[in-house]
């Protein structure tokens, strides 16, 4: 908690910067480092728009929690399709 003053009022503002509440984001070379997904794949499916990404001030940015659900999600629609 974080306590304000103002013009003498004392204020109880609850601060969002638990633990818990933060999003950490990564960038395409540690997905595929953590993935073992091959960096070009992450760059081919990123210019499809068919993985989920974050542009944050010019930065293309990924949500590990999103990037295991995209490839659960991904590997159990494509299990039985011939990709090759």
């Amino acid at each position: 908690m974080v306590y304000l003053v103002l013009r003498g009022i004392y204020s109880l503002i609850p601060t969002y910067a638990k633990e818990e509440n933060k999003m950490t984001l990564i960038n395409a070379k540690a997905v595929s480092e953590r993935y073992s997904i091959p960096l070009g794949t992450i760059y081919y499916y990123l210019s499809k728009d068919q993985i989920p990404h974050y542009h944050i001030r010019g930065r293309t940015k990924f949500n590990p929690v999103e990037i295991e659900g995209w490839i659960k999600q991904g590997k159990s629609a494509y299990a039985n399709e011939k990709i090759w």
